[in-house]
């Protein structure tokens, strides 16, 4: 006897898909081998030599579906021919396709992914209850707030070393003061995305996932280390340096030498640092388009997922 059901595919990353599936009942399957009491774990095995497996106790096996067909067609040799194990309420990556092999242990079977760190006991919704602050959509929603304030800082930034028309044509209130703070809040709101991500990828698969999506975050985040470092030198270089010209100012009771002698420091520190200030002015400009650039590819790839 075949049984028909829509259940939603479930991936670790987030996209999920509903489609119905057509197939036989493990319970059925369990039947007609007359599975012992001390079975722990039933193992499929791929034709590729991919394997899974699911623990008897956290599962209703009249639930599970070796699928055949989906959505009254049968099955496609790129979605799991000539069998698909179909387990509702389970990560993915239980979704064994291209069945050739099912067996019936008496230990805790670990499978192709749970030997690299991801979780045996792959029931989403647990792992989401647990995983509530760590929500992908938060994931999302702050790459895409990171994007616009971004956007908006690169932008500012850029109004003094290039000087060109259509940007110095940009209203007076996007100047530095606006550049800054919109600069911090994209790092902000980077480092907390990546959190998430770094978070989840570490507790579901107890590795980072090293994707593109993936490989673009770690670029941004070394963009806004750099500018940190940048920032850092730059304060600790201008402190140092205007200490010492300051030691050098002959200040007298004239109100004329007291105002020269303020403005001596800080002429003192742009001639003496204008080469390192120079340097240091163009590893923020490119920081911080490399940082923006990998941020968006990020949100861009991530979008394929869905």
């Amino acid at each position: 006897p075949h049984i028909s059901q829509e259940v939603a595919l479930q991936c670790v990353e987030g996209y999920f898909a509903y489609a119905d599936w057509t197939g036989v009942a493990l319970s059925e399957i369990m039947a007609i081998v007359n599975v012992s009491s001390d079975v722990m774990d039933v193992v499929f095995i791929a034709a590729d030599g991919y394997d899974s497996s699911l623990n008897l106790d956290w599962i209703d096996p009249t639930e599970i579906i070796l699928a055949y067909a989906v959505n009254n067609e049968t099955l496609l040799p790129e979605i799991g021919y000539p069998l698909r194990v179909v387990a509702p309420g389970q990560y993915g990556y239980k979704w064994v396709m291209w069945v050739t092999e099912i067996r019936f242990v008496t230990y805790d079977h670990i499978g192709y992914w749970e030997s690299r760190g991801w979780m045996d006991n792959a029931q989403y919704e647990r792992a989401e209850r647990a995983l509530y602050p760590l929500d992908w959509r938060v994931h999302a929603l702050s790459l895409a707030l990171a994007f616009y304030v971004g956007s908006l800082s690169l932008v500012s930034g850029l109004r003094e070393p290039l000087r060109k028309k259509y940007i110095l044509s940009l209203p007076k209130w996007m100047g530095n003061r606006f550049h800054q703070i919109m600069g911090i809040s994209y790092s902000i709101l980077t480092i907390g995305s990546a959190g998430i991500w770094i978070g989840r990828s570490l507790i579901l698969k107890g590795t980072l996932n090293w994707e593109l999506h993936g490989v673009y975050a770690v670029i941004s985040l070394g963009g806004i280390g750099i500018l940190m470092i940048e920032r850092i030198i730059q304060w600790i270089y201008g402190l140092v340096n205007g200490k010492k010209d300051s030691k050098t100012v002959d200040v007298t009771n004239s109100a004329n030498d007291i105002n020269l002698a303020k403005e001596v420091p800080t002429i003192g520190f742009l001639q003496k640092t204008s080469n390192v200030s120079l340097i240091l002015k163009r590893i923020h400009v490119l920081a911080g388009i490399v940082s923006v650039g990998a941020m968006i590819l990020a949100g861009i790839s991530g979008l394929l997922f869905f």
